[in-house]
């Protein structure tokens, strides 16, 4: 029995929320309800991104949160469509923040403890 290359896998039905990217942010859709709210998020917005896990009993789950200009904070997990692709682009976007392969691999260990880390913070000379 041989690996299963990366096009050979099955696409994941099981997401509930995409986060698609756009020029100037990106945008998270309820996939599974339509009418919901679409929350749009621009690169320009974001004063600090923060890498965490959260312990889901049985597993852990790795998140992303957001902190805006406005105060308001804004999550992400693993389990999104668009997650690695959100990942990647954000050391074009946010200048310092770290390529996902630097980051997310540290996140798993040790299990179920929060590894919170910093992925960025816009000075306060370069905030909107």
């Amino acid at each position: 029995m041989g690996v299963i290359g990366k096009s050979e896998m099955p696409a994941r039905t099981d997401l509930d929320h995409e986060i698609a990217l756009f020029a100037e942010g990106f945008r998270i859709t309820a996939l599974r309800a339509p009418s919901a709210e679409v929350v749009s998020v621009c690169w320009d917005a974001v004063v600090a991104a923060t890498a965490y896990k959260r312990d889901l009993w049985s597993t852990d789950q790795v998140c992303m949160a957001f902190e805006l200009s406005n105060g308001t904070f804004v999550e992400v997990h693993e389990r999104m469509k668009g997650w690695v692709e959100l990942c990647s682009a954000m050391p074009a976007h946010l200048p310092g923040a770290p390529r996902w392969e630097q980051w997310f691999m540290n996140m798993t260990s040790p299990a179920f403890e929060s590894n919170t880390t910093l992925l960025f913070q816009r000075s306060a000379s370069t905030a909107p």
